[in-house]
């Protein structure tokens, strides 16, 4: 039998790799947008900080509104292979 995978993981990890590709794909004029990116990512905490900050978010540990903003400058951005990703995460 497989152990079951805990869901804030699973949410994390899709969050975190939207957030990546958000930065790795907008040029350098959306500056804001990185900063959001790696501002809701906490790159300054350790790895399993981000896990920890969603687990402990008040309203419920999955809560995306906040980061709506951050996904809808990166759809406003026009980048097709970002839109795509981002509408798929969405």
């Amino acid at each position: 039998m497989e152990p079951v995978r805990d869901p804030y993981v699973q949410y994390s990890e899709l969050l975190d790799k939207a957030l990546e590709k958000i930065k790795k794909n907008v040029p350098k004029k959306y500056k804001e947008l990185k900063d959001l990116c790696t501002e809701a990512q906490g790159k300054t905490l350790p790895s399993n900080a981000t896990l920890e900050k969603i687990k402990l978010e008040k309203d419920g540990p999955y809560d995306a509104n906040k980061y709506f903003y951050i996904l809808k400058l990166g759809l406003d951005t026009k980048i097709t292979k970002l839109m795509e990703h981002l509408l798929y995460i969405i």
